[in-house]
């Protein structure tokens, strides 16, 4: 498996540029329905090209354009406040998370961040049945975004413990997606900024997640088409499903 220094865009095959564009923009219009799980789909595609530590250094990179796209697409139903709260510990969280990433073996954080992931849909729906929202302090959100920025800067698949969050406070459909996508540009942006200061992005590596990073465009506008045709119910659903299928498939990275 290579490292991040040997890999070399001029040896990846047309087919294979060909199919990890096609997964992208896949990825990005189920991302784009469900607010996560870009990353997770395209996870195993790249680590075979890039290698393991290559692959979340990629991912951030492309996902900053992706993120871009989803929030031009759902900047009307943004909830900034909510934004604004995560980022203040985020922030900070994720600087910290990039550093753990850089040196520390990351797999009782995934075995954690991938267990709480599965409980909290059937938590959240149990919770749900009593019509109630979460309803966290300012501070308590901040505190939970420290907690999602270490998890974001350290493995692939932050992003569904933020939809499980946002889903507990009562977020549906478009403002899920909006609302993630405008926390996840600053946090995408600050992880390539640490993951270049320790040198785990080469250059061919920004190259090939520009390349990714605008295959995703696209999906942006084909899911807010099918976002505005589908119902809350149905839409909560899809979210449901990525959120467990992030646990599970962090957790299956540890067998």
């Amino acid at each position: 498996m290579p490292d991040t220094g040997s890999f070399a865009l001029a040896d990846v095959s047309l087919a294979t540029l060909m199919l990890v564009a096609l997964v992208a923009y896949v990825s990005s219009v189920l991302g784009g329905l469900a607010g996560t799980g870009v990353s997770l789909l395209m996870l195993p595609m790249l680590v075979p090209l890039v290698g393991i530590k290559g692959v979340i250094p990629v991912i951030a990179v492309a996902m900053l354009l992706g993120s871009t796209s989803r929030l031009w697409v759902f900047r009307h139903s943004v909830q900034w406040p909510i934004v604004g709260r995560i980022l203040i510990g985020g922030s900070v969280g994720v600087v910290l998370g990039a550093s753990i990433y850089d040196w520390l073996p990351a797999d009782i954080l995934t075995l954690l961040v991938g267990a709480f992931l599965v409980l909290s849909v059937p938590a959240r729906r149990l919770y749900g049945r009593r019509e109630r929202v979460i309803r966290p302090s300012p501070a308590g959100t901040t505190v939970f975004g420290f907690g999602y920025g270490i998890a974001s800067g350290t493995i692939s698949g932050g992003g569904p413990i933020l939809v499980a969050l946002l889903l507990g406070m009562g977020l549906r459909g478009a403002a899920v997606i909006g609302t993630k996508a405008g926390t996840s540009i600053v946090m995408h942006t600050l992880k390539t900024i640490a993951f270049g200061f320790y040198g785990l992005i080469t250059l061919e590596l920004a190259l090939a997640a520009i390349l990714i990073g605008v295959c995703t465009l696209p999906g942006a506008y084909t899911a807010k088409w099918m976002v505005d045709r589908m119902k809350v119910k149905l839409h909560t659903l899809i979210v449901d499903i990525a959120v467990m299928f992030g646990g599970l498939s962090l957790l299956w990275q540890l067998v």
